[in-house]
């Protein structure tokens, strides 16, 4: 019986140096070493505001913004105050004039009782509630040139007080016939002074 016949008559031996020559040998991969991390210190941090930066922040903005305000207030169109004029002391119409227009007769003054009455310069003056009052002014006379009004209130004469027609002649008994003499009188809510030469004294009626 023959011996088993093989296929391959070749050397065996150089043919696996061959293939062991051409493969690639194998080499372990070695582990990737990672790279160290930036310390702490190195890397960029963001600034912070604190508490205290930002409450200082917020009042700066609320106080420009005020300041904006203000400038735009004060630029705006308004207009300046005028100084109002000092009052200026009114004086008695002159002799004649009805001290303006449409100016109606003020009623009669109330007497009050049991006090007289007194002519003085062409004028009938009484004793009422509100003091001294003309009740009437004759054309022509002192009074009128003076410029006393029917209504008016008699309150001095030269610096004495006047508070009823009797006072009157005591005042005016001191002084001198031709004398030139302040009148204060009261016209409503204003005080006026006017001047007359005093020619004779008033004479009292009951």
């Amino acid at each position: 019986m023959a011996g088993p016949k093989h296929l391959w008559s070749g050397d065996w031996e150089q043919e696996s140096t061959r293939a062991a020559d051409e493969r690639t040998p194998w080499r372990p991969q070695e582990p990737e070493v990672a790279a160290p991390a930036e310390p702490e210190s190195k890397r960029r941090r963001r600034p912070r505001l604190t508490l205290r930066q930002l409450v200082a922040c917020v009042a700066a903005f609320i106080v420009v913004g005020v300041g904006v305000a203000l400038a735009l207030n004060s630029g705006g169109s308004t207009k300046p105050t005028r100084p109002k004029a000092p009052a200026a002391v009114r004086q008695p119409p002159p002799a004649g004039s009805s001290g303006g227009i449409g100016l109606t007769q003020p009623p009669a003054p109330t007497r009050v009782a049991n006090e007289p009455s007194a002519n003085w310069m062409g004028m009938h003056i009484i004793t009422s509630p509100l003091g001294t009052v003309v009740s009437t002014v004759a054309p022509g006379s002192g009074g009128q040139g003076a410029g006393v009004q029917p209504g008016d209130v008699i309150t001095a004469i030269d610096n004495d007080a006047i508070t009823s027609a009797r006072q009157i002649r005591a005042a005016v008994a001191k002084i001198a016939l031709g004398t030139r003499i302040e009148i204060t009188i009261n016209r409503g809510s204003t005080i006026l002074t006017t001047a007359a030469t005093l020619r004779n004294r008033p004479t009292i009626q009951p």
